[in-house]
């Protein structure tokens, strides 16, 4: 699934969250996405949302070789459904 959507990933600051809009878009990268939620699930009865969730954010950060802001960095979801926030990530120009 990630791997489909590195050739068309958005080369801008809020591209975790245009990863895990087209994510949802799919209906064979949600099916994935929610399989791994599962796979995930913690002790406590959890889904793995949020494991996952890094999981696509640090995967996005490394291809696009851009680092997260930091945690005081995250902003309400604009587009994707998936997440309630997700890490602003700071282009490499400006790194």
């Amino acid at each position: 699934m990630l791997k489909a959507l590195e050739s068309d990933l958005t080369r801008t600051e809020h591209a975790i969250d245009d990863v895990l809009h087209a994510i949802e878009q799919s209906p064979q990268w949600l099916s994935e996405y929610e399989g791994l939620k599962e796979q995930f699930r913690s002790s406590d009865g959890k889904d793995g949302k949020h494991l996952v969730n890094q999981m696509v954010g640090r995967w996005t950060s490394s291809i696009l070789g851009w680092p997260a802001r930091n945690e005081q960095a995250q902003v309400r979801s604009r587009v994707n459904k998936l997440s309630d926030a997700y890490g602003v990530l700071v282009p490499s120009a400006l790194y």
